[in-house]
């Protein structure tokens, strides 16, 4: 396998995972808010 295909495989399966953190992350202090609107407003 070419080294050009490894390399863009890993560039690909990195922009994927920080962009499934960053999406986890939105969901996450999303769910927070929700479920605690007052403890997030004390601490902003």
């Amino acid at each position: 396998m070419p080294k050009f295909f490894i390399s863009l495989f890993i560039v690909v399966l990195l922009a994927v995972a920080v962009f499934g953190v960053y999406r986890l992350q939105a969901s996450v202090d999303e769910i927070k808010e929700n479920e605690y609107p007052q403890h997030h407003k004390t601490m902003s």
